[in-house]
């Protein structure tokens, strides 16, 4: 669908040899490559169904329309689906949920689905398959399709993985004998291990040692801090008394300021009253005028919006009534054309009526 030359085609092959045969530039390679792009991956020419190209005088397909291939086997569906708006995948079995997007290679589901190889399409200018190839081709082809490839390749693997083992043996063996003689010349540590548990033994009562140490570090610093506490609360109850007189005397004075600042406050505030009487007994005067000119200003705004919308109204009614005028003329040059074409034709597509037989009511019904 959407592929090269090809709008949109279905084909049914046989189970065995299918040719397709046609004119020069016909589209069957477009059949060949459009079966490739799913099984292959690949991609041929310029992809995107071109009705110039294809003779077609339909429109081009838009950009969010698929170009798909589908192929059905026996096992299930392969779809191959891609538009210029970046989608490009495959779908399996009609799984539109689940669409493979990764097309770095051909995923492998798509491959044990197809179970076809390159030797099942033969173009018109390739070479006859195996009648023409040389006899080494011959051999490494059918060598191929028989299995004996795959043999001679896992044989190959088999034995290089045998001489990768051989060798990891031969350097294990090896370290392995680095290691014994290593523990030989370790003998010495039998001997070594009663010095080693006296060290062990030295080392940690010199860490008994240290944490005695540290602790009696800690309370002889305690000690100096609770003398040096005790001899800041002596200064401190000498200067006890005339502080607190004083203590008492700033709360005295902080508690006049607040209340002159409570009585500034309020003098402000009946200043203000006073002025803000003043302002609205001003305003009583001019408030039956002032209202009415606001009542004048919405009453001239509304007058303004509906002469607005009018205005618009009698503008869509004359775009609409050219726009009529348009559309009947070119019914009317259809009309014609149509009976120019039933007169030529001389019998109705539709009905079979010959057109020296027709009557009026038959035309109407016709041009609608």
């Amino acid at each position: 669908k959407n592929y090269l030359r090809h709008r949109n085609l279905t084909l049914e092959f046989s189970e065995r040899v299918n040719v397709i045969a046609g004119i020069s530039d016909g589209g069957k390679s477009s059949i060949l490559e459009a079966m490739k792009w799913p099984l292959k991956n690949t991609q041929g020419f310029g992809f995107r169904y071109d009705p110039v190209i294809a003779g077609d005088k339909g429109p081009a397909p838009k950009k969010e329309e698929m170009t798909s291939t589908i192929l059905n086997f026996d096992d299930g569906t392969l779809m191959r689906q891609r538009n210029e708006r970046g989608v490009n995948q495959y779908i399996l079995n009609d799984d539109l949920k689940n669409p493979l997007e990764d097309l770095r290679k051909i995923p492998d589901e798509v491959t044990r689905l197809a179970n076809i190889d390159e030797y099942n399409f033969q173009e018109q200018h390739d070479t006859y398959f195996l009648l023409q190839d040389t006899p080494g081709e011959v051999a490494r082809k059918l060598n191929r399709v028989s299995g004996l490839t795959l043999i001679d390749s896992s044989t190959k693997k088999i034995e290089a993985m045998e001489s990768a083992v051989s060798g990891e043996i031969k350097q294990s063996k090896k370290v392995i004998e680095e290691k014994e003689e290593r523990i030989q010349g370790l003998d010495f540590l039998d001997r070594a291990e009663p010095l080693i548990g006296a060290i062990e033994k030295s080392i940690t009562q010199r860490e008994e040692f240290r944490k005695r140490r540290d602790t009696i570090t800690s309370i002889v610093e305690t000690l100096e801090d609770l003398t040096r506490k005790k001899e800041e609360v002596e200064d401190w109850l000498e200067v006890e008394k005339p502080y607190e007189e004083l203590q008492a005397l700033v709360d005295q004075r902080e508690k006049e300021a607040e209340r002159r600042k409570a009585l500034s406050d309020l003098v402000s505030q009946i200043e203000r009253t006073e002025s803000e009487k003043k302002g609205v007994d001003e305003f009583l005067l001019i408030e039956t005028p002032y209202n009415e000119i606001c009542s004048l200003l919405h009453e001239k705004q509304d007058l303004r919006e509906k002469r607005t919308r009018l205005v618009d109204l009698v503008k869509n009614i004359e775009e609409t009534t050219g726009d009529l005028s348009l559309y009947t003329a070119h019914l009317e040059k259809l009309k014609k054309t149509y009976l120019e074409a039933l007169q030529k034709a001389g019998v109705c597509p539709t009905c079979g009526t010959r057109w020296d037989k027709m009557d009026k009511k038959t035309l109407r019904r016709h041009l609608g």
